[in-house]
């Protein structure tokens, strides 16, 4: 049995979703696609939801994503306009499920990556103040034990 670490992925590289977010959930997208022309299915719902939401906190940067949900909404647009039975109706199903079940959930994942990393910058930031301030603190120290012995040292005028 492989150990894993708390961040989730396996001891050695991660795995497909740390690597490549977009591949993992990519494949979700194709086959609720293929299931359902308007993308909408009680089996790969959730999937898309959760999918979505790893790839905004994993996908380091903003195209793939949109690559993946703009060629979904193609994709699923065509699918509708050739076997749909009602597209207007499933178009509106499919846009729904792709803003809401796809869309909204990669940008929690983004809102959540983001305040993960300004939380950290944050700590790390706070860390380098107390280090500068302990650093000011041991010079003034030095400063008072230099200017000591010269204060000692001096011999009242005799009269």
């Amino acid at each position: 049995m492989p150990s894993f670490r708390r961040s989730g992925g396996a001891r050695r590289g991660g795995g497909v979703c740390r690597r490549h977010p977009v591949a993992a959930s990519g494949p979700a997208a194709v086959l609720s696609l293929a299931a359902a022309p308007a993308l909408f299915t009680v089996s790969y719902g959730p999937a898309l939801g959760v999918l979505a939401l790893l790839l905004g906190l994993r996908a380091d940067r903003v195209l793939p994503a949109a690559v993946l949900f703009a060629a979904v909404g193609c994709a699923g647009t065509a699918k509708v306009a050739l076997v749909g039975v009602d597209p207007a109706a499933q178009w509106v199903v499919l846009t729904g499920t792709l803003l809401f079940g796809c869309v909204f959930p990669w940008l929690g994942g983004r809102y959540w990556r983001q305040s993960r990393q300004l939380a950290r910058a944050d700590w790390t930031r706070a860390a380098r103040l107390e280090e500068e301030q302990r650093i000011a603190e041991a010079r003034a120290r030095l400063r008072e034990r230099a200017r000591m012995p010269r204060t000692c040292t001096t011999r009242p005028a005799t009269s």
